[in-house]
């Protein structure tokens, strides 16, 4: 039998989820965890869903030598069940093609499947680089709700990373009408090309880089391959496979010259944003800017009546031309930008071309970022 803590196992479930799916003809084993035990390793758990994978050590003991054993069981229903557990320590007896569960008074036993029907999962004994996660964190952040939805467009349904030069790596990501751009020393020194990974592996990324901060790190492990990345965070170590997809030339829809530029509050902006569309029902809303003195007006003229707010324009250099714009864009790119700075540049050219936010405030190890939305038409 082995024993393990009832709080660590819930915590390593939790950690695990990320990397289960319940999508596709393999669902039934990709909705498992692979659970493996060797008297001389321990207990290891593992999920994956093919594009992305973990596996993480448990802290546990045993009554006696086991050898090795390896099952599957359903994620949903050992978690669910885990999480209801009073006491404080677990006890899993394996036999056969049933996981007998023991905490407390509860006992309960669950269906397996065979391990020989997992997929053999990506490692590698490869020394990896330093990554410093706070810095990481907020780039990713700030970009990933810029990747499309749209699962027809793979290459942007995506965030770019790209290694630049001193360990500063550029992460982009656009849905065709914004685009996110954040430059950010992450302390990387391997020299890397275009890598694109997928938008729910980010996710997992970001949740993954969440749980080692919390548990005191400050930088994890990563390898970069070619079709591959490989993280190491204390007992947990991921892989995310990268999409085989060429990115679009997305520098030249950034305007990089600008015939006006006004500086503003960002939270400032965004919270009357969010005031002014507030009686909006379109899907995407619709908010008009102009300039008025050193105001800038906000305004919504929706079917159930008209909004109109105001914010303070810091300093200004030229005439900002009156713009329509999605209320879901702007909030959007506003909300990033907050992540990287207080105060932002608002630029822009004509009422039909891309506006761009520029933070003026940098957050910790953020070389640059610029945020960018596309006008809509009148």
């Amino acid at each position: 039998m082995i024993h393990i803590d009832t709080a660590a196992l819930k915590t390593a479930l939790n950690t695990l989820k990320p990397y289960v799916t319940t999508k596709g003809t393999l669902s039934a084993i990709l909705s498992s965890v692979l659970v493996e035990y060797s008297d001389s390793l321990g207990l290891r758990l593992s999920a994956t869903d093919l594009s992305q994978s973990a596996r993480l050590d448990v802290e546990c003991d045993a009554d006696a030598p086991l050898g090795e054993i390896a099952f599957c069981v359903e994620h949903k229903t050992l978690s669910a069940l885990v999480g209801r557990l009073k006491g404080d320590r677990v006890t899993l007896h394996y036999d056969s093609d049933a996981l007998a569960i023991r905490c407390g008074r509860v006992s309960v036993e669950l269906p397996t499947l065979n391990a020989q029907e997992y997929p053999e999962l990506p490692q590698t004994d490869a020394t990896m680089s330093p990554l410093l996660i706070a810095p990481l964190l907020t780039a990713l952040e700030a970009v990933s709700p810029f990747a499309s939805t749209d699962e027809a467009r793979p290459n942007l349904n995506s965030v770019l990373v790209e290694g630049r030069s001193e360990g500063v790596a550029r992460l982009v990501a656009t849905d065709g009408y914004t685009i996110a751009v954040v430059d950010v020393d992450c302390g990387v020194d391997q020299p890397f090309s275009e890598r694109l990974i997928p938008r729910d592996a980010v996710g997992a990324l970001i949740k993954a880089l969440k749980s080692a901060q919390r548990d005191g790190a400050s930088s994890v492990g990563v390898l970069i391959g070619e079709g591959m990345i490989h993280l190491k965070s204390g007992v947990l170590r991921s892989s995310v496979r990268l999409l085989a997809e060429q990115y679009v030339p997305y520098e030249g829809v950034i305007p990089t010259e600008h015939r006006s530029v006004a500086a503003l509050d960002v939270r400032e902006l965004a919270d009357e944003v969010s005031t002014v569309s507030s009686l909006d029902s379109d899907s995407l809303g619709r908010v008009r800017l102009s300039a008025e003195g050193d105001q800038l007006l906000i305004e919504s003229d929706a079917e159930k009546g008209r909004v109109a707010s105001a914010v303070t324009i810091e300093a200004t250099q030229g005439e900002l031309p009156s713009l329509a714009l999605s209320s879901v864009y702007l909030a959007r790119a506003l909300k990033s930008v907050s992540l990287i700075g207080e105060r932002a540049k608002l630029s822009a050219n004509e009422p039909t071309t891309p506006i761009v936010l520029t933070p003026t405030t940098l957050a910790y190890k953020v070389q640059g970022a610029r945020f960018v939305v596309v006008p809509l038409r009148s």
